[in-house]
């Protein structure tokens, strides 16, 4: 059976996004977010939905 669509996830639900950065070099501003690519983790009901994105920062 599948299950109906909720609005939200839940930590119960098996959710358990998170996200880091490979090493940069430090920018100026430690609030800034540098080049470089990330990986989101995000497993939703035992289904890895991990990617990788390159963002440039200018």
């Amino acid at each position: 059976t599948t299950p109906a669509p909720r609005d939200t996830a839940t930590a119960e639900d098996g959710a358990s996004p998170s996200a880091s950065p490979t090493p940069t070099p430090t920018p100026l501003d430690p609030n800034a977010a540098g080049a470089g690519t990330y990986r989101f983790r995000l497993r939703l009901d035992g289904v890895d939905l991990t990617g990788e994105q390159t963002f440039i920062v200018t």
